[in-house]
């Protein structure tokens, strides 16, 4: 599986749309990801509602030049038993930072 490499300017995202769809009957939001070379960036994962974030602070830190798998509790991010149409994994700094990669998404 590809990852998808992610670099941006302060308080970007990678953004995931998708018609909303209920979150009945999952429990957390899985992934892949590496830090890079450098790691440690800080990033927020968000569910979106009607377009808008709900509010959380969840955040993660990933290990550099390491995979890790990140289980996100729905309950974390407000996104239990409701109607999501998006996830964001936003950078929680004010400068641009260095790269991340990210692979194999999911609901569980």
């Amino acid at each position: 599986v590809k990852p998808i490499a992610v670099e941006g300017d302060a308080w970007s995202a990678l953004a995931f749309h998708h018609a909303p769809f209920s979150t009945a009957g999952y429990s957390k939001l899985t992934f892949y990801i590496n830090g890079g070379e450098t790691g440690g960036q800080p990033l927020a994962i968000r569910a979106l509602t009607g377009g808008k974030t709900i509010e959380s602070n969840y955040i993660i830190r990933p290990t550099a030049n390491t995979w890790n798998v990140v289980e996100v509790p729905l309950s974390e991010i407000g996104a239990v038993n409701t109607t999501i149409d998006g996830i964001w994994l936003q950078a929680m700094t004010d400068k641009p930072y260095s790269p991340y990669y990210v692979t194999i998404i999911q609901f569980e």
